[in-house]
């Protein structure tokens, strides 16, 4: 089936190029100067047709020929209308995120949440047993005596100071102990505090927000040091997108431009436009925030948006990514003039991501051939004298830009 559909494809390739019968000759006699000025307007009118055709080569077909070469053609877009799709990975912001970490070195006795778990402000997320946690009451309690017996030593040189009977430098050593004691006193009861140790050395550890256990690092048994994290917590809404922008692209964004992600009943807003372009890939990070997201949507999930009103004012329109055809760095389309007319049009990519092209170069309702581009290029050749058969399918990129 398939070489049959190649052999007809050919068939009709050939009968494009094959001339018409020849006309009967006139038996009359043309006069040789009224000939060979004839011969020369020809000339004439044939380079200056060939010069003009040049730019854009074109081809007639009939409607057979038409379904024998198997082309499809569709209207472009606007696209500022149809917008234009990229990457976009799913993010939680840092501020709905908090960490809840060990206070002590100590052993993990229990662990009531598990990932995914919704939690309320104030939910026991861990409990924990610390050797040290005495070892802190026990500073705690020396340091507050520390503090007040620097105090009273404090006042008692200021009543002395004051009868003349120290002198001064004395009295501000005893401000300068005084103020030490205290500041050791304060720093040991926050610790204290902070860890939550009771005198039987038992640490509760409770969420400081209400949201979702997103990690659980810890397990029960475990020994941890202080800071060791035990369970990561976020609000799941908002959520951010992180798109990766062709860097021409980015430039016609603008904060406020509509985002809807693909396949998603969720759409939101850009929100920021990174000032630096990523130098392996040049994409630009553009970062959209939902503020409904569906509860179906995940932090970390890979999705492709679609970004409205893109290069709005501008003569820059969207097809797909397979009606572009290379010759090297240059890019063109096959534009249907009329039905069975098609012309080889140049235009200049703006950037091309998941199958989907920005161009200049076209009108809005321009006819692009989305199908049977090979075919139509073969035909091409063998019927317009001077054109290459180097201009292939462009390859899909998943992310390409060039300059206009």
């Amino acid at each position: 089936m398939f070489a049959s559909g190649w052999a007809a494809k050919l068939t009709a390739i050939a009968a494009i190029g094959r001339p018409p019968p020849p006309a009967p000759m006139p038996t009359h006699r043309t006069p040789p100067r009224l000939l060979a000025l004839s011969l020369l307007t020809c000339l004439v009118g044939l380079a200056t047709a060939t010069h003009a055709a040049e730019p854009t080569p074109s081809l007639t077909l009939s409607p057979a020929q038409v379904a024998a070469l198997g082309l499809r053609s569709q209207a472009v877009d606007s696209a500022a209308g149809s917008g234009s799709r990229y990457p976009a990975t799913v993010v939680l912001p840092a501020a709905q995120q908090r960490l809840v970490a060990a206070p002590l070195p100590a052993l993990v006795t229990a662990l009531p949440v598990s990932v995914g778990d919704s939690v309320r402000a104030g939910q026991v997320l861990a409990v924990l047993h610390s050797a040290q946690a005495g070892e802190l009451q026990r500073e705690q309690l020396s340091s507050a005596s520390q503090a007040s017996l620097a105090r009273s030593s404090l006042a008692r040189d200021e009543a002395l100071y004051a009868e003349g009977l120290i002198p001064l430098a004395r009295l501000e050593a005893s401000r300068a102990q005084a103020s030490q004691a205290q500041a050791l006193a304060d720093e040991r009861r926050r610790t204290l505090a902070t860890s939550g140790a009771p005198a039987n050395g038992v640490i509760t550890l409770t969420a400081p927000m209400a949201g979702v256990v997103l990690e659980r690092p810890a397990v029960v048994g475990q020994r941890v040091d202080a800071s060791t994290p035990l369970l990561r917590l976020g609000t799941l809404s908002p959520l951010w997108l992180e798109l990766q922008v062709p860097a021409e692209a980015a430039a016609q964004l603008r904060r406020g431009d509509a985002v809807a992600l693909t396949g998603q009943a969720a759409s939101g807003r850009v929100i920021a436009i990174a000032a630096m372009v990523e130098p392996g890939s040049q994409n630009v990070l553009v970062r959209a925030e939902l503020k409904q997201p569906p509860p179906q949507l995940r932090v970390g999930q890979l999705l492709q948006a679609q970004v409205q009103g893109q290069v709005s004012g501008s003569d820059a329109l969207a097809l797909p990514e397979a009606a572009l055809l290379a010759e090297g760095a240059q890019r063109q389309v096959f534009v249907e003039t009329a039905p069975g007319h098609y012309r080889l049009q140049p235009v200049t990519l703006v950037s091309a991501s998941a199958g989907q092209a920005l161009v200049r170069g076209l009108a809005p309702g321009h006819r692009v051939v989305v199908q049977g581009m090979a075919a139509l290029k073969a035909a091409l050749v063998a019927t317009t004298p001077g054109t290459t058969q180097a201009t292939t399918p462009a390859k899909p990129a998943a992310s390409t830009a060039a300059k206009p």
